[in-house]
């Protein structure tokens, strides 16, 4: 039976999946952890947070049916985006600017694709195994393409959409 928590609680499920990826992949994970009403502020760094982008209904059909019922079986599909954000070097000072080396950029760059290719293997595992969602089995998951963030106020990071099926109405 659904509960009116059911999709927050899939979303915190998530980052704290989300967060251990990053930490066995060699970074710690961000301090701030949240699930946020829609697509996260970024302007704190080292944050990490998941987010319902889409949530649909989505109509299966009836295998060999040519026919369009009336009633179709359907199923509640949540699209969530698990953003994981790291500080990155700026250009400072205001009438000289001051453009950070080569070195900043190539180290900071370095903890964000780590955290990237963390966060991708360590999803990808659990769903893999069916421990993404626990206490959820027979679930369909899957994730949609990982995109990098572009730079913007001092922060870089990787945003990664998972699609699950959540509980939800019976339309039948």
């Amino acid at each position: 039976m659904a509960q009116a928590s059911d999709l927050y609680d899939a979303a915190e499920s998530l980052l704290a999946a989300a967060a251990t990826a990053i930490a066995a992949g060699g970074n710690v994970a961000p301090a701030v952890q949240y699930v946020s009403a829609g697509p996260p502020a970024i302007d704190c760094c080292d944050q990490l947070t998941v987010h319902v982008q889409l949530h649909v209904q989505v109509a299966m059909r009836e295998a060999g049916s040519q026919a369009i019922p009336q009633s179709r079986p359907a199923v509640q599909m949540a699209t969530f985006v698990v953003t994981a954000m790291r500080c990155y070097p700026i250009v400072e000072g205001g009438v000289q600017l001051r453009v950070p080396d080569g070195q900043k950029l190539d180290a900071a760059a370095r903890v964000v694709y780590l955290d990237g290719w963390a966060l991708w293997n360590g999803v990808r595992t659990l769903i893999r195994t069916d421990r993404l969602f626990p206490g959820r089995w027979c679930r369909s998951v899957d994730t949609g393409p990982m995109t990098p963030m572009p730079t913007q106020g001092g922060c870089a990071g990787w945003q990664l959409p998972v699609l699950a099926e959540v509980d939800g109405y019976s339309p039948l």
